[in-house]
């Protein structure tokens, strides 16, 4: 080892020495930092920092010391669990648990922190929100919907979830995940504010099954080739086994392939034997980037148009306000823009209650109405100078 190499670790020591010591607070006013090395009853021998990679052992009389400042032992666990803030948009119960149990952890670990008084405030404050989440409140754009506010932006809500979920699996890099989601959920979103962002995100999911194909194709045929050669070398009855587990094994994906296809899914999860398959999984994806070209490029013809969002606003405003007529409007809006029945079917009773309440106020006005000019009638029949004009003298 050189002389160079010896320097560079003794300086690492020294550094790591410096970055966990203690403080010592004088007397005199003066403070040093270093590392107790040993102790009797009257002194301290400690290795003590000149420079941040100086150092020298010194004995410091226990007469002398005001007090030892030790190392913050928190420090370490604190910084682990900055920046401190609340889960985002759309975020499930697990997301505030994972954080909670960090939390619980440190508070349990160092009961007597600086940094207490902080961690439990921000413990309430993720409590707080699970408990709304637990309540069937839900945060979008940081703010927490309920009952009524859920059901008018239902769609725009589940457009995000859906593009949550995407990216959830695209950063796992779980490829075919991403798109079994596109692929069953995102045709109902085609008019929503978030389309753009799901198509462009599985178009990128794509890409990356299709790079990890270009490898995997190969590797399936030499896999099965290599289990092949091994196979010839066992006896006939482990042959054999490993045939019945083999068969085994096809058979479960085949029972996944024909749920998804009963389901309507094209996403397949494949068997790393299956070069076959993963071979038609690529044409898939072309065939599919086709799709993914036209669906953008309606997108973009269609940009003009209102969003299902703004529709669905505009919809919710004109029930607010008694207006049936910009209400039928939007709602035959929304009827021409292939949605699921479970949006629109709120839109219709809310319609309904609408006509009808205006109906039964309608009808209640008529009354009013008759019951006026009915007491006016009798007003007149009890009043003889108001039944017959005077004339004059």
């Amino acid at each position: 080892m050189t002389l160079r190499n010896l320097a560079l670790i003794s300086a690492g020591i020294c550094t790591l020495l410096s970055a966990s010591a203690d403080t010592f607070v004088m007397k005199d006013g003066s403070k040093l930092n270093g590392t107790i090395l040993d102790e009797d009853e009257t002194h301290y021998t400690a290795r003590i920092a000149i420079k941040p990679t100086i150092f020298e052992n010194k004995k410091l009389a226990k007469a002398d010391v005001e007090k030892i400042i030790p190392e913050a032992a928190d420090l370490e666990d604190y910084q682990a669990l900055k920046p401190l803030k609340t889960p985002g948009d759309l975020s499930q119960a697990s997301d505030y648990d994972s954080q909670l149990a960090k939390l619980n952890n440190f508070i349990k670990k160092h009961p007597d922190s600086s940094h207490l008084e902080e961690i439990k405030a921000h413990k309430a404050e993720l409590e707080a929100e699970k408990s709304k989440l637990e309540a069937g409140q839900i945060k979008i754009d940081g703010t927490w919907l309920s009952g009524d506010d859920i059901l008018r932006r239902q769609i725009e809500i589940d457009s995000k979830l859906l593009l949550k979920e995407m990216r959830d699996h695209y950063r796992q890099g779980f490829m075919i995940s991403a798109l079994r989601s596109f692929h069953a959920q995102a045709p109902q979103f085609e008019s929503t504010e978030t389309f753009k962002e799901i198509l462009d995100l599985a178009g990128k999911s794509m890409i990356r099954y299709d790079a990890y194909l270009n490898k995997e194709i190969p590797a399936a045929k030499e896999r099965i080739e290599k289990r092949d050669r091994g196979m010839a070398g066992l006896s006939q009855t482990d042959r054999e086994r490993l045939k019945n587990l083999m068969k085994e094994e096809e058979s479960k994906f085949a029972e996944l392939a024909a749920k998804d296809e009963e389901d309507g899914q094209i996403w397949l999860n494949l068997s790393a034997y299956d070069s076959d398959g993963l071979e038609d999984a690529q044409q898939l994806i072309k065939r599919q980037q086709q799709r993914l070209e036209q669906l953008n490029n309606r997108c973009q013809q269609e940009a003009e148009k209102p969003s299902a969002e703004a529709v669905f606003a505009s919809f919710w405003k004109a029930i607010d306000d008694k207006d049936d007529r910009a209400a039928n409007e939007a709602k035959n809006t929304l009827s021409s823009m292939r949605l699921d029945e479970k949006y629109l079917q709120p839109v219709e009773s809310a319609l309904e209650g609408l006509k009808e309440q205006l109906a039964a106020e309608q009808e209640a006005e008529s009354k009013k109405a008759e019951a006026d000019a009915a007491k006016a009638e009798e007003k007149k029949a009890d009043d003889p100078e108001e039944a017959e004009p005077k004339t004059k003298a």
